[in-house]
């Protein structure tokens, strides 16, 4: 077996109760059935009944048996007045859930082998991966630096089609070469991978091809203006559909407390320094222009690996579509960048408010909690029989999307976000 991961990865330990954003809030939380029977037997101080927290599932698995009950507010019944869980407190880690115990490592196993990454709904996660520039360099074993990833093994012959999965562990290295190379843009780097995501079907059938198609798309798009229009406009009508979408989430979903939740904040101001203010759209568009230019372009180019980073872990954390021969698993490629955009659009916010460039701590509390909000509304619709507000969160977004390019979900997210 033969474990991968970011070097960043190995640095990462859990702030606790220091912590400004506690992973226990808002999420539901998977208990796996060893550890439910665990459960059925606890006593803990200031909590009555801890079997009656546990809500089995619909079709529960051994890994997926029971959700933990949140409180009316939104946090685990476990968690306690101090920050920190009850559970732990009492009976140690072995005690803890699958979930709780690994969060927020996201692990991939590929038969025999393993890639980690972790995910930035963690701000210490966050923080690590995007503040060093060698954060993503990529580590066997956490102690031998490797320049490739090999995914694929003999034994994985038996659960993925070979060619195609090969095909996969080729575009993955492509991933890392391409987002570590400085000397080209990350957006052209952008599409150079989403065009062999599209192709590695084809691909596939004759994997030699693969250094060709390769070239031919380097070569194609490496050096072209990808965003070569005004794309400002879009970003206005971007911020101002996302703010109406989530206004209309914080009244559809009251277990969400978002009077609470920094991000519907975050969209508030953001929208109301950008567009809000603003008599008309011309006006807010040529206020964009200006502080973008004055703030956020000046921290890009100080801080060129920030988006380079935080492609990379989101790719390599789903490294798993590369694998398996399922044409919508490509959708997590695409909410890479959706997330990517509404961080950008927060920080041009902080830009226009108070008049200064993002620092990195403004971009790693805005990914974070976008990041943590989009895991919310996934688990909702997951695990609630009223699936409304998971179908309402997307749809609207693919409408917007439509609105730009019918044809291509990729072009119309990347014509927003570049």
């Amino acid at each position: 077996m033969v474990n991968y991961s970011p070097q960043y990865v190995d640095k990462f330990s859990c702030l606790g109760s220091k912590c400004h954003e506690t992973c226990c809030h808002g999420m539901y939380i998977d208990v796996d059935k060893e550890t439910h029977s665990k459960y059925q037997k606890m006593k803990i101080d200031g909590i009555k009944n801890v079997p009656k927290l546990l809500v089995k599932k619909d079709n529960p698995t051994d890994q997926h048996f029971s959700l933990i009950k949140l409180k009316k507010d939104g946090y685990c019944s476990f968690l306690g007045k101090d920050g920190l869980c009850g559970i732990q407190k009492k009976y140690g880690e072995n005690y803890l859930s699958n979930t709780c115990n690994s969060f927020p490592r996201k692990t991939i196993s590929f038969v025999e082998n393993k890639l980690v990454t972790l995910s930035m709904s963690c701000p210490e996660a966050a923080r690590l991966c995007l503040s060093n520039k060698n954060s993503m360099e990529i580590f066997e074993d956490k102690f031998y630096k490797k320049k490739k990833i090999n995914l694929v093994s003999e034994k994985s012959e038996k659960y993925f089609d070979t060619s195609f999965a090969t095909t996969g562990n080729l575009i993955i290295n492509k991933v890392f070469e391409l987002l570590k190379n400085d000397k080209i843009n990350y957006i052209n780097s952008l599409v150079i991978i989403n065009k062999l995501l599209e192709e590695q079907l084809n691909i596939s059938q004759n994997p030699k091809q693969f250094d060709e198609s390769y070239k031919f798309f380097y070569e194609t798009f490496c050096d072209v203006d990808i965003i070569s229009f005004d794309n400002f406009d879009l970003k206005i009508l971007f911020l101002t559909d996302m703010f109406n979408i989530y206004d209309q989430v914080k009244f559809k979903s009251s277990w969400v407390n978002f009077s609470n939740h920094k991000l519907i904040n975050l969209i508030k101001d953001s929208y109301h320094e950008l567009v809000g203010r603003f008599d008309n759209v011309d006006d807010a568009v040529e206020n964009l222009k200006k502080i973008n230019q004055e703030y956020f372009c000046k921290f890009e180019q100080k801080n060129s690996h920030i988006f380079r980073n935080f492609f990379l872990n989101e790719i390599l954390g789903y490294a798993h579509i590369v694998i398996n021969k399922k044409p919508y698993n490509r959708y997590n490629f695409y909410m890479s960048i959706f997330l990517a955009t509404m961080s950008k659009m927060m920080l041009l916010g902080i830009c226009s408010k108070e008049k200064r460039e993002p620092t990195l701590e403004d971009f790693v509390n805005v990914i974070n909690r976008v990041e943590r909000s989009n895991q919310i509304f996934f688990q909702f619709g997951a695990h609630r029989k009223d699936k409304d507000f998971e179908m309402l969160f997307n749809l609207e977004i693919l409408k917007f999307y439509d609105k730009i390019d019918k044809n291509s979900l990729f072009n119309s997210s990347l014509f927003v976000f570049g």
